[in-house]
């Protein structure tokens, strides 16, 4: 895939995912010349296990929230706004230090349960 990101970059693709900037004309070339085929990254189902290419980032919300809500949609249906309704996604925990030290209704979501874990670290002293 690395080699057609490439060769569609070589052919003039530079910003694609502003659609003003699309260049279909570099991309689908740079597939046919690596022998690629777009629909398979872009069209086939995908197993809950298969390991997408963005996971290495860290976005909190848990993967299988996610294939929940892509199921949902499925089948027609919308969740609420998760500020009227937690629906334990997995983000909460990611932001807990931060929600703790900046209380308040701003956040929409369930108060903070888990106490701060602070570390106590003691350093050795260098020198004299």
């Amino acid at each position: 895939m690395s080699e057609v990101i490439y060769t569609a970059w070589k052919n003039g693709a530079k910003f694609d995912a502003w659609d003003e900037a699309k260049k279909q004309e570099a991309w689908l070339p740079a597939f046919e010349e690596h022998g690629l085929d777009p629909a398979f990254y872009t069209h086939r189902q995908r197993r809950t296990d298969e390991v997408f290419p963005w996971e290495h980032i860290t976005a909190a919300v848990r993967k299988n929230f996610l294939f929940q809500d892509f199921r949902q949609s499925l089948e027609g249906q919308i969740r609420v706004d998760c500020r009227l309704n937690c629906f334990a996604c997995g983000i909460l925990p990611t932001f807990a230090n931060l929600r703790r030290e900046n209380p308040g209704e701003g956040w929409k979501c369930p108060d903070v349960k888990s106490p701060s874990q602070k570390i106590d670290v003691e350093l050795p002293v260098v020198g004299d």
